[in-house]
């Protein structure tokens, strides 16, 4: 399996630290985020890993060229002139994703103890081309599914939009987006938009015609994305991360 890190957002929810600071290199636990995360990919073998910058991608770029994680290809998708969101970022990097592996993609403030491996199985068992990791969790913002696991569509609880892209039988079922997912080699190039645009949103409109499902394994989650949250994330590697630097 290879791997994409979304590492190029402003992190505006965790200013003023991500003034000068961008949340790929954030401290926690004595490193930085986008350093945890490397340590538990190469852990979990996998070898090719792409990471895309933006913000302050200088101190990213140095970061990597200075501390290299033993076993791992890193390369560099380089946003700095303009950031593409997430779904943009995707297939800017289509190129360095290709090949016969699967691709992980994991936004770089995002901590848990996902078995990559296993989810790698699975993902390869259920022969789609992308399969979302989900949390039952508190948010107003829910994937919607049906009953065979399908996405089918969105929904914002607080403000009540509501996008429907497959009208299935039976039950719809919500989940909170975990931050975390795995698609097929060729999923960023059938991703129809261009520019700047959103993985979710791509995700959604792909869903009309392809079979994406959720994978909702159960895993601890933590979303580092605000300052208050930052203690959190330091009992979080202590008891899940710090193996991976031993």
């Amino acid at each position: 399996m290879k791997a994409m890190i979304f590492a190029a957002g402003k992190g505006t929810r965790l200013r003023p630290i991500t003034d000068y600071v961008p949340k790929a290199m954030v401290v926690v636990g004595g490193k930085p985020l986008l350093e945890w995360l490397l340590l538990k990919m190469a852990s979990c073998g996998i070898r090719d890993v792409v990471v895309n910058v933006h913000h302050l991608s200088e101190q990213v770029i140095d970061f990597i060229s200075r501390k290299p994680v033993q076993g791992l290809n890193i390369q560099i998708s380089d946003e700095t002139d303009l950031l593409l969101d997430t779904g943009g970022g995707l297939k800017n990097a289509a190129l360095m994703l290709q090949g016969n592996e699967p691709v992980l993609i994991h936004n770089v403030d995002i901590l848990s103890n996902l078995d990559f491996r296993q989810f790698e199985k699975d993902f390869l068992k259920a022969a789609v081309p992308a399969m979302l990791a989900v949390k039952d969790r508190q948010t107003s913002r829910k994937l919607e599914f049906s009953d065979e696991g399908l996405l089918c569509g969105w929904m914002n609880e607080s403000t009540g939009e509501h996008i429907i892209v497959n009208d299935f039988p039976g039950h719809v079922n919500r989940f909170a987006f975990s931050g975390i997912s795995m698609v097929s080699p060729e999923f960023p190039l059938l991703m129809r938009e261009s520019g700047v645009f959103g993985f979710i949103p791509a995700c959604l409109n792909l869903a009309r015609d392809i079979e994406i499902r959720k994978y909702d394994a159960s895993h601890e989650w933590l979303d580092v994305g605000k300052p208050e949250v930052l203690q959190k994330a330091e009992q979080f590697v202590h008891t899940y991360y710090n193996a991976f630097s031993k």
